[in-house]
């Protein structure tokens, strides 16, 4: 029997690598692998080996996967225009198994002054709140600097002395939903347009025995109020979504956003203005922003 396999696209960004990352967020990918290594090639790769040459320059790759080669014509097409000759491109098949693999290992782990992020091979430190996380394709896996922002904004804010709503909005792996509950939130939602991240969130709650509300969706289908409100997603969706999101929240409910570069930024927190609100703490991790943001100046 042939074993389920997945295309692996690695951008070499010679040099550009913050010109590549603002473009990838315009034109709607932020679900890439911030690699240590140019892909997967066999069995025995040796993963320590390859995550001890991991670095912050320029010229690490970024890994993009999907289970179609053609669902990449476009955006070759695309980086092709933007950037001639100035990257690379390769890519090729990988089998299901490497892929988790290598989600694993890449991923390593998050660790915050209380929350351990992680798949299941990884033991949490003492005295910290071990969240697990199953391979995925999807944004939201506690690698990416979005949601290590939010995670550390969320868990830095005033402790909550009784329990309050929380929706997650982009839901992903459910990594925010389950930090929300740790922290006291209660009831908490979770919604996501994607099938496959709506699956995963439900797997990962089993996995971390923890109570969820999913919904296929960008919103939840009742009409109330929330105390709180998380949305880690692309600019342009997050521009759109902000004003109905802001008619769900309370008048002294709480907005984090994230899910932008500081590139992108202007216009959010322009938007975020006019509709009243502007950002009381803010997050960076690695050019990436997180907001917490309330009405009033």
């Amino acid at each position: 029997m042939n074993e389920a396999k997945t295309f692996e696209l690695t951008i070499h960004p010679e040099g550009l690598r913050n010109e590549l990352i603002r473009f990838l967020a315009d034109f709607g990918i932020e679900d890439y692998v911030e690699a240590a290594s140019d892909s997967i090639d066999a069995d025995d790769v040796d993963w320590e080996e390859v995550l001890a040459d991991w670095s912050e320059k320029d010229d690490s790759p970024l890994l993009i996967y999907r289970s179609r080669e053609e669902d990449f014509d476009e955006l070759k097409k695309a980086l092709t225009i933007t950037f001639d000759s100035r990257i690379r491109l390769s890519g090729k098949w990988i089998a299901d198994s490497l892929w988790q693999e290598a989600w694993q290992s890449d991923f390593l782990h998050l660790e915050t002054e209380q929350f351990f992020i992680s798949s299941p091979e990884f033991t949490a430190p003492k005295l910290k709140i071990h969240i697990l996380l199953k391979e995925a394709a999807v944004f939201g896996s506690g690698q990416h600097a979005t949601t290590q922002a939010l995670v550390r904004l969320m868990e830095e804010a005033p402790r909550i002395t009784e329990p309050k709503s929380f929706l997650d909005i982009g839901t992903g792996t459910g990594v925010l939903a389950f930090v929300a509950h740790h922290l006291g939130y209660s009831p908490i939602v979770g919604t996501d347009i994607e099938d496959n991240a709506i699956e995963n969130a439900q797997e990962n709650a089993q996995l971390n025995k923890l109570p969820l509300v999913l919904h296929l969706g960008s919103q939840p289908p009742e009409t109330k109020l929330w105390d709180t409100i998380a949305c880690n997603i692309l600019p342009p969706t997050l521009t759109h979504l902000l004003e109905p999101l802001t008619k769900l929240l309370k008048d002294d409910g709480t907005l984090y956003l994230a899910g932008f570069h500081e590139a992108n930024s202007e216009a959010i927190e322009a938007e975020l203005k006019r509709l009243g609100f502007s950002v009381k703490e803010e997050r960076k991790e690695r050019g990436w922003i997180g907001w917490l943001a309330m009405r009033g100046l």
